[in-house]
């Protein structure tokens, strides 16, 4: 085995590691925002709900739907005719 191709493989395996650790950064972070941004959506969505029928007409809430430990998207829209 020569120097040089040992040299290779420790450029190749550093890179990697690099690219694991970019990939577990972003993975960390998606998993980190992606309630809050689920929450910012369906909250966006209640307001197109009153702005469009009026909030003199319905009455809209966020309400969990099953445990948020089977699924961080438990949550569902429940608007009621007044």
């Amino acid at each position: 085995v020569t120097d040089e191709y040992l040299n290779s493989q420790y450029i190749a395996l550093c890179a990697e590691a690099s690219w694991r650790r970019k990939v577990v950064v972003l993975l960390t972070a998606r998993t980190v925002c992606s309630s809050l941004i689920e929450t910012l959506i369906l909250a966006d969505r209640i307001c197109w709900i009153y702005e469009t029928l009026g909030e003199n007409h319905v009455e809209c809430e966020l309400v969990p739907c099953f445990d948020p430990k089977i699924s961080p998207t438990n949550l569902c829209i429940i608007a009621k005719k007044k």
